[in-house]
């Protein structure tokens, strides 16, 4: 079993197909692609996301879902009171997956009107959005983050000190960088690898993972950085679309190509207020011919670069 590359292996990919004990809850997720996204993770594990929050994941021996929704609270302030409510166990969602994701999805939501997740629900529907035969960008991944765990520590990147210093490897600390994307696609005309970030409002700008900060991940590692990072890339898209291809959750011609020695980085914005796309351009003027933007709307999310 592989612990750092992003693959479902044989083990639990039998249990997904027919006849294997999780075939009745990969239907119904393939019946919902709407609300529900698979996503191939290390471990061989699998998590679905419901409006981008983990609704369940999978493993080869067992189900888990998030204790934390059953929680009624904001978990960015303190409360010593709190409301409850009762999850449903996920193993029934090996037989009974339209119960358990119809119970679970009135608990997320419940925990969303306490701990807005302003960005999550666009995220998600833009990944759904653009996973067709009419994508310009095919989304493959949400919650994309290079893995640094077989990575030699004098070629790992490493966070900043206070001081905007480069720390380095010290035995039981957590200095190596670990940066979350929020999407990994690819473009279908030119096979091209791309990876977006999502900001939406105006807000979202500023302060920690703001736009400044999204750049400088993007650039440690795959712009500046040793070419370990792209191999371990390339290692996840293959494991990422074969895995997919498998449970069919993606369509890709056999013979499509994939230009794995040019990755880009872009911004998708999504404005609250009609006047946030003009403020948008005006922040990020001087970066907007090196890392450019695509402007999304609620009413549709598709990924169309302006050729502006």
């Amino acid at each position: 079993m592989s612990e750092t590359v992003r693959k479902i292996e044989k083990s639990l990919m039998a249990k997904f197909l027919s006849g294997g004990e999780y075939e009745t809850l990969l239907d119904y997720i393939n019946k919902h692609k709407a609300k529900l996204r698979l996503e191939i993770r290390r471990k061989n594990e699998a998590i679905v996301y419901y409006k981008k929050n983990k609704i369940l994941k999978i493993g080869l021996k067992s189900l888990f879902r998030d204790p934390k929704y059953a929680e009624l609270k904001n978990t960015s302030k303190q409360q010593v009171q709190v409301d409850t409510q009762i999850l449903p166990e996920a193993k029934i969602a090996i037989k009974y997956p339209d119960a358990y994701f119809k119970n679970m999805e009135k608990c997320i939501d419940n925990w969303l009107k306490i701990n807005s997740k302003n960005e999550f629900a666009a995220q998600q529907n833009i990944a759904y959005q653009n996973s067709d035969d009419s994508s310009e960008y095919i989304i493959i991944d949400m919650e994309y983050s290079p893995c640094q765990q077989s990575v030699d520590i004098k070629n790992r990147v490493y966070k900043k000190d206070e001081n905007g210093k480069r720390m380095i490897y010290e035995k039981g600390k957590r200095n190596s960088k670990s940066p979350i994307f929020d999407l990994l696609g690819i473009e279908r005309k030119t096979g091209n690898i791309i990876i977006f970030e999502l900001k939406k409002g105006i807000k979202s700008l500023d302060g920690n993972s703001g736009v400044e900060d999204h750049i400088e991940d993007f650039e440690d590692f795959f712009v500046n950085s040793k070419k370990i990072f792209k191999e371990i890339l390339k290692k996840d898209i293959d494991g990422i679309i074969e895995s997919k291809k498998k449970l069919g959750l993606l369509k890709l011609p056999d013979n499509f190509c994939i230009n794995y020695d040019n990755i880009q980085f872009m911004f998708i914005f999504d404005p609250e207020k009609e006047e946030d796309e003009n403020y948008y351009k005006k922040k990020v003027k001087l970066l907007a011919e090196k890392y450019p933007t695509i402007f999304v709307r609620s009413d549709s999310y598709k990924l169309i670069l302006s050729k502006k």
